[in-house]
């Protein structure tokens, strides 16, 4: 598998995005995992009212609660 720096990431990434991925650094690391995984990703930005995918779920009816507890 190849790796992706940190550096390279930050310069695509929008301030939404790039604060998941930060968060779901530290989440991976509190949690040792080696990696960060999208599911790591995906709880963080699931955690940040302005994000697109609270905006998407809440479009459709989901609660982000139910989300992030499944």
């Amino acid at each position: 598998m190849a790796m992706i720096s940190r550096e390279v990431i930050a310069g695509k990434l929008g301030d939404v995005a790039m604060r998941a991925l930060e968060s779901g650094f530290e989440l991976a690391s509190v949690r040792r995992d080696g990696y960060v995984e999208p599911h790591h990703w995906l709880l963080q930005i699931l955690h940040q009212p302005d994000s697109d995918l609270v905006r998407i779920l809440g479009a459709f009816g989901i609660d982000p609660g139910r989300v992030d507890k499944d």
